[in-house]
C-alpha cells in the first residue's frame, strides 16, 4: 500500500509529534507499505530528503506559524496514494491533506496528539476552527487514533460526535531505554532530569517553574538538575538559572544523541515533566524515564495521567511551584521511596512495547483496499 504520512514536523527536528511520525513511518515500512512523508520546510530547504530510508518531501509553506504552516499544495500531493495518515495538529496542512484525500477518493487516518491553546483573537479563531473544520476532518476519517482514552475524552475530540477514537499508546525502544547495569556507577548526588524542546512552540513545557522548584529543593538537599533540549528560549532559561543562586548545579546539556539521552535517564533519580497547559497530552519522556528505572513527576493533565500510575510517579497541579518542589524533594530526599518507585516504574513499561504499537497501527490500516494501478 502507498501511504502519504503528513506531519507538521519531522526529524531531524526533535519533537514528540515528529518522533512519533518517524517511528510510525518506519513501522509501516517494515509492514511492507511504501511510505512518503510530507511536511513543511522550516529551517531546511524545500525538496526531497531521505531520513532513515524514508522518503521525505519538505514543501514550501505560504505562511509559517509555530511548528505548523499553510501548505495548500498538500492536496494535490495526496493523489496516487492508497491511504493518507495525518499527524494532528497541523493547522494549514491537515485540512489540505484531508481535502485532497477526499477529492481523490482516498481514505485517511488521523492520529490526534494534543490540543493547541491560544489566547486573544487567535484563540477565537481556534475555537471556531474546532467547531467547524476539525469535526469535518475527524468524521470523514477512516479511523481516529489517540494516545489514550482519557486524552480523547478531555480534548476537543470529546466534543466531536459520530466518531470512535481508538486508543493507541506510544511505544519505546526497550533495548535502548533500560535500567543501569551493574557496571554503571550512580552519581554521588541525586539528579533531576528534564527532557524537552526549549523553543517558543514548546513554552508550555514549564522550564521556568522547574528551575524555581529546583532552587527550593536544592536549598535542602544536594542534587543537580539536568536539562536536555535546545531552542530559542534556552538563553532566557540559562539566565534564570544563573540568577537562582544554584546555577552551578543546573546543567544545560543541549541536544544529545539517543545513546546519551538513554544514559541521562539511567543516571537520573527522577524525571520531571512540569508542563503548564493541557497541550501536554502524554509525555513520552515519562515512559522513557520509567523504562530506565527512573520514577516520574508530572503535571496532572488528561493523557499524562494515563502514563503516571499509582506507585511509579507523582502528579502535581500544573504551575504549582511549591507542590512541584515538595514532590521532587519527596523522591530525591528519600532513597528508599525512590527505589520502590523505580521498581514500580519498571513493572509498567510493557504496555509501551513496539509490538503492541505495531499491532494497533496495523489494525487501524486494516480494511483499506489497495487501489488499482493503471
Amino acid at each position: 500500500m502507498r501511504i502519504a504520512l503528513v506531519s507538521c514536523v519531522y526529524p531531524p527536528y526533535k519533537s514528540g509529534i515528529g518522533n512519533v511520525a518517524a517511528r510510525h513511518a518506519r513501522q509501516l515500512t517494515d509492514m511492507g507499505h511504501r511510505v512518503t512523508v510530507y511536511c513543511p520546510s522550516h529551517d531546511d530547504q524545500p525538496g526531497r530528503d531521505i531520513v532513515d530510508g524514508i522518503v521525505v518531501e519538505r514543501l514550501r509553506s505560504v505562511v509559517r506559524h509555530g511548528n505548523s504552516a499553510l501548505v495548500p499544495q498538500l492536496a494535490r500531493h495526496m493523489k496516487g496514494h492508497d491511504a493518507v495518515y495525518i499527524m494532528w495538529p497541523f493547522f494549514g496542512g491537515a485540512e489540505s491533506a484531508a481535502l485532497g484525500a477526499r477529492l481523490h477518493g482516498i481514505p485517511y487516518i488521523v492520529f490526534f496528539h494534543m490540543d493547541v491553546l491560544w489566547n486573544g483573537w487567535r484563540g477565537a479563531v481556534l475555537r471556531a476552527y474546532e467547531r467547524t473544520a476539525e469535526p469535518w476532518i475527524m468524521r470523514h476519517a477512516h479511523a481516529v487514533l489517540a494516545s489514550s482514552t482519557e486524552l480523547a475524552q478531555a480534548s476537543s475530540l470529546g466534543g466531536v460526535t459520530g466518531i470512535r477514537v481508538q486508543p493507541s499508546a506510544y511505544s519505546l525502544d526497550l533495548s535502548r531505554f533500560h535500567p543501569p547495569g551493574p557496571d554503571e556507577p550512580r552519581p554521588e548526588v541525586p539528579s533531576v532530569v528534564f527532557v524537552g524542546a526549549m523553543d517558543s512552540g514548546h513554552a508550555f513545557k514549564g522550564v521556568p517553574q522547574l528551575i524555581q522548584a529546583f532552587t527550593r529543593v536544592r536549598a535542602n538537599i544536594p542534587c543537580t538538575l539536568e536539562l536536555v533540549g535546545d531552542g530559542d528560549l534556552r538563553p532566557g532559561f540559562e539566565a534564570q538559572a544563573r540568577a537562582s543562586g544554584v546555577g552551578d548545579d543546573i546543567h544545560f546539556l543541549g541536544r544529545v544523541d539517543d545513546d546519551e539521552l538513554a544514559r541521562t535517564y539511567r543516571m537520573g533519580s527522577v524525571v520531571v515533566l512540569p508542563s503548564t497547559t493541557r497541550e501536554e497530552a502524554f509525555g513520552v519522556v515519562l515512559a522513557e524515564g520509567m523504562a530506565s528505572g527512573c520514577p516520574c513527576i508530572a503535571s496532572d493533565f488528561p493523557g499524562v495521567d494515563a502514563v503516571v500510575q499509582s506507585g511509579d510517579g507523582i502528579l502535581v497541579p500544573p504551575g504549582d511551584v511549591p507542590a512541584l518542589a515538595r514532590a521532587i524533594e519527596s523522591v530525591v530526599g528519600d532513597p528508599v521511596r525512590q527505589a520502590q518507585m523505580s521498581q514500580a516504574a519498571l513493572a509498567g513499561v510493557a504496555r509501551y512495547s513496539p509490538e503492541a504499537e505495531r499491532e494497533r497501527l496495523a489494525e487501524a490500516f486494516s480494511g483499506i483496499p489497495r487501489r488499482a494501478r493503471p
